[in-house]
């Protein structure tokens, strides 16, 4: 058996570390709160940007003048 395995006991598997084991300092944490936050402001910017014009679309337009109907005309084949 190799040195690497020294303590551990035979068949079972070695943790492998990973960078999201290490305790997290204070400056690791407020970056993260700040990245999470200023995903979300861009994210509702974008989506504010993209309402405007779909709900400006689904609206009627606006018009002083009533709209008026005229009759349809028989075609002949």
């Amino acid at each position: 058996m190799s040195d690497s395995h020294a303590g551990t006991p035979e068949g079972a598997q070695r943790r492998i570390e990973s960078p999201y084991d290490a305790p997290q300092t204070e400056e690791e944490l407020s970056r993260r709160t700040f990245m999470a936050n200023a995903t979300l402001a861009i994210g509702g910017i974008v989506g504010l940007t993209l309402a405007v014009p779909i709900v400006g679309s689904l609206l009627p337009p606006k018009s002083d003048a009533a709209g008026t109907w005229s009759p349809l005309t028989p075609q002949e084949f």
